[in-house]
């Protein structure tokens, strides 16, 4: 069915590939059509055969495919924002659904569930929920994961759900803002793994890469366009919010100071994570990606680009 967000009514059209929204005025007229697809009609390649609106603390169109991947677009229509992303996941998104929660300060906000095919032993499909950054650990960067806190142990238990799956381990027993990367290639057995160093509070579960990839870069020039030649990036700085480390184009950036301690966690950071000569290439694309299961997020990119002459 039709799904409302703000003033404005989303539709799929035939053949699950073409998502149009209609907008009203105050009044109940439509003002505009617009096709949310027309610039990344990839991204519901498969079809759609399910979606659902998220309106807090973001707005969030997911939707998912018949491919079993997830998709999302963000949409804030006042503020004129709109993007794509695409979720992927060791199994298959079957369904998603949002669900509106009350917090502990009384603030409304909704959460999103999704069933998954992870072909483990046991249920055929998990129910799990998406982390709210919002109100959740900002630290829990796995799927379908566990999170632990008690007394100091080396056993984690309650991994029945991933049974036989290779899993990752963060500990936070210093806080969520100082997580530590203890394992990421260790096999659940019996609902269970061990530990080789004690732990008071982790999050346990599957290890993924989120990755952003930029456009190429244009430049307007008197004489036509930068697109063929060769480019390259003679300094690049993501300014990110609560990061543990950040790849850029495969450099790792420098993520630690002389006044961290060796044997602890990352702290998070606010600020900038710069890279120098990145090579040339034709396309001059930037991909960033984090280092291990740790947080990241960016929120501005700038650099130099030095393009060559024909």
């Amino acid at each position: 069915p039709p799904i409302r967000a703000d003033n404005a009514l989303i539709l799929l059209m035939r053949g699950g590939r073409q998502i149009r929204g209609l907008e009203y005025d105050a009044n109940g007229a439509v003002v505009r059509g617009k096709d949310h697809t027309l610039i990344a009609d990839h991204i519901t390649e498969g079809g759609i055969v399910q979606w659902a609106m998220q309106t807090k603390p973001r707005a969030i169109l997911w939707a998912v495919r018949g491919d079993g991947i997830l998709a999302g677009l963000t949409y804030e229509q006042f503020e004129e924002v709109q993007g794509w992303h695409r979720h992927t996941t060791q199994g298959r998104f079957e369904s998603v659904c949002v669900i509106p929660v009350s917090q502990p300060s009384n603030e409304q906000t909704e959460e999103v569930y999704v069933s998954v095919q992870r072909q483990v032993i046991g249920p055929d499909l998990l129910i799990e929920r998406f982390r709210c950054v919002e109100i959740l650990d900002p630290a829990l960067s796995l799927d379908s994961a566990i999170s632990y806190a008690g007394p100091a142990t080396q056993t984690i238990t309650g991994l029945d759900h991933l049974e036989g799956k290779t899993v990752s381990v963060v500990d936070t027993s210093a806080g969520a803002d100082q997580p530590a990367l203890l394992l990421d290639h260790v096999v659940v057995a019996l609902g269970t793994i061990s530990l080789e160093i004690p732990v008071t509070a982790a999050d346990v579960g599957l290890a993924y890469t989120p990755r952003l990839t930029t456009l190429r870069p244009e430049i307007p020039l008197a004489d036509g366009t930068i697109q063929g030649q060769m480019k390259r990036w003679i300094h690049l700085t993501a300014r990110c919010l609560r990061t543990g480390g950040l790849l850029i184009n495969g450099k790792e950036t420098i993520y630690r100071t002389p006044d961290d301690a060796m044997d602890e966690g990352l702290i998070l950071r606010d600020g900038d994570f710069e890279v120098m000569e990145l090579g040339s290439t034709v396309d001059g694309l930037i991909t960033l990606e984090p280092v291990g299961a740790l947080p990241c997020t960016i929120v501005a990119l700038y650099g130099q680009l030095d393009v060559e002459e024909d």
